[in-house]
């Protein structure tokens, strides 16, 4: 990573993203309803951070229909596995797909 990129991610630079408008509550019916048996983790305050990759990482997650990013969350609201206890923060891996809202990591969801 560049200086400046670093120092844009740490004052807070970057494009504004609206996330879920959708309630607690709803977002979890909504991931039931549409990823039924898959986890999930509820959150807020967070951040999607594109990662730079390779030409040939980018070629390889462009053939799996994913993203180079990670997903950091100041706030965990709800873990459907009970990984992480409301209140606490968590970062999730590279390796995302978007879904309306949602960012879908392997066999876990989290609702932005």
């Amino acid at each position: 990573m560049e200086v400046s990129g670093l120092i844009d991610l740490l004052a807070g630079k970057g494009n504004s993203l609206i996330g879920s408008v959708l309630s607690d509550a709803e977002a979890v019916s909504f991931v039931e309803a549409h990823f039924p048996g898959r986890a999930y983790c509820l959150v807020a305050d967070w951040t999607l951070i594109d990662v730079s990759v390779s030409d040939e990482q980018a070629r390889m997650l462009a053939t799996l229909g994913l993203t180079a990013s990670i997903v950091y969350a100041l706030c965990v609201i709800e873990d459907s596995r009970g990984r992480f206890l409301p209140g606490d923060w968590v970062k999730a891996h590279m390796k995302f797909r978007s879904l309306t809202n949602a960012y879908s990591k392997l066999k876990t969801l989290s609702m932005s």
